[in-house]
């Protein structure tokens, strides 16, 4: 049967039928637009995050300020001891004990004797560059004319070094 042959139902059913599969298309194609726009907004906020968070901790945003800290021998997140030694013409200037504590506040870097033992007691684990314990101690030096070595080897980071666990610092001003 040709299609001048066919049933006014039938043609009404094939109409029909027809419509329904294009509804069913437009409702794909919808639904296909609407899964993609909360995927790719996921991944957006996903990639903020990560973003952000890597850029803050690259940035040391979690770091204490030394200069404001005062902490105590509990609830330490990094406690580390690099050794100290300042030269002078030769001669070897003392670190005094307790440098960094003062009445009722402990610096997060102090020291407890005069044996050039920094302790580094911060909340959590973060770069500490020497300079940070020049501050805490007031002295000012000039840094061009100075010479240093860590662990017995020339260093030319000077006050930006990060001081680690054990370090060996020596410090040569003429």
């Amino acid at each position: 049967m040709d299609s001048a042959e066919k049933s006014a139902k039938e043609l009404y059913d094939e109409k029909k039928h027809f419509e329904e599969i294009e509804k069913e298309k437009v409702a794909k194609a919808r639904n296909t637009k609407k899964y993609a726009k909360i995927v790719a907004w996921t991944a957006g906020i996903i990639f903020i995050l990560i973003g952000g968070g890597w850029l803050m901790a690259k940035k040391d945003y979690f770091a204490y300020d030394p200069l404001k800290l005062c902490v105590q021998h509990t609830g330490i997140g990094m406690h580390i001891h690099p050794h100290l030694k300042i030269f002078v013409k030769v001669e070897e200037m003392k670190i005094p004990a307790n440098t960094g504590i003062s009445g009722s506040c402990m610096r997060p870097i102090h020291t407890h004797d005069d044996t050039g033992t920094l302790h580094l007691e911060f909340p959590n684990v973060q770069n500490v560059p020497l300079e940070y314990f020049f501050k805490i101690w007031e002295k000012e030096f000039d840094w061009t004319k100075v010479k240093m070595t860590v662990n017995g080897t020339q260093n030319t980071e000077l006050q930006s070094y990060i001081m680690h666990d054990g370090d060996k610092i020596e410090l040569f001003f003429d």
